[in-house]
């Protein structure tokens, strides 16, 4: 573990996508409320989005090499969370 993100000598980074994804679906469940409430525009609720997962999600993703198989988990948890 590296500044929270975990590194492995052969560069493969499956596991730490997928633990950045659930940590990352962890906090978008957290708040259901503020993202049912209809008086939040939906430009609010993207901008919260982007500050509370993404942030979360893309943590450490610089030192990632990812593989076909990984940016398609990473495209689905976005879709989802859309």
């Amino acid at each position: 573990m590296y500044l929270g993100s975990k590194q492995s000598s052969n560069g493969y980074c499956r596991p730490d996508v997928l633990r950045r994804i659930g940590l990352a679906c962890s906090v978008m469940n957290s708040p259901q409320r503020m993202w049912k409430c209809r008086s939040l525009s939906i430009n609010t609720k993207v901008h919260l989005y982007q500050a509370l997962v993404i942030c979360v999600l893309l943590y450490g993703a610089e030192i990632w090499t990812l593989l076909a198989a990984d940016t398609k988990a990473l495209e689905a948890f976005h879709m989802r969370c859309q």
